[in-house]
């Protein structure tokens, strides 16, 4: 995706209370809608929307030039989308553009399973890692790079 469309969203400081529609994007052409609306310290949103192929899309908003992963889009009734919730202060206050992204390849990731009584080769990687569960032991996904 080259540039994302101009921001569709703004929220006022001081918090004006959202319920309307607004466009999500995958490749610069509309894919869906997300509803915004602000509930005390959190906004809630639901986002409804096609995605074109198998693959695995995440939908981000971007807001004062940081983007934030709000989830993996599933199968609904009406298509796929994304139920959730999100503080106030993590997303902003200011313009918000909704895109929907593929998800990252799994090149860019590394699990590293962690054994009892063995030293832990992934130290230094810990800022960029959290905890999972694969194959029936625990380790850490480390992001790479």
């Amino acid at each position: 995706m080259n540039e994302i469309p101009p921001a569709l969203h703004s929220l006022a400081a001081g918090g004006v209370i959202l319920n309307d529609h607004k466009d999500v994007y995958l490749d610069q052409k509309i894919a869906g809608t997300v509803q915004i609306k602000r509930k005390g310290l959190y906004y809630q949103i639901h986002c409804r929307c096609n995605v074109p192929d198998d693959r695995v899309c995440r939908l981000v908003a971007k807001c004062d030039g940081q983007s934030i992963d709000l989830g993996v889009c599933v199968p609904f009734d009406d298509g796929f989308g994304v139920d959730t919730m999100v503080s106030v202060k993590k997303i902003g206050t200011d313009s918000i553009t909704f895109y929907l992204t593929y998800k990252k390849e799994s090149g860019d990731e590394r699990f590293l399973p962690m054994r009892e009584g063995e030293p832990f080769a992934g130290m230094e990687y810990l800022m960029n890692a959290r905890f999972e569960m694969r194959d029936n032991a625990t380790g850490l996904v480390i992001k790479m790079g």
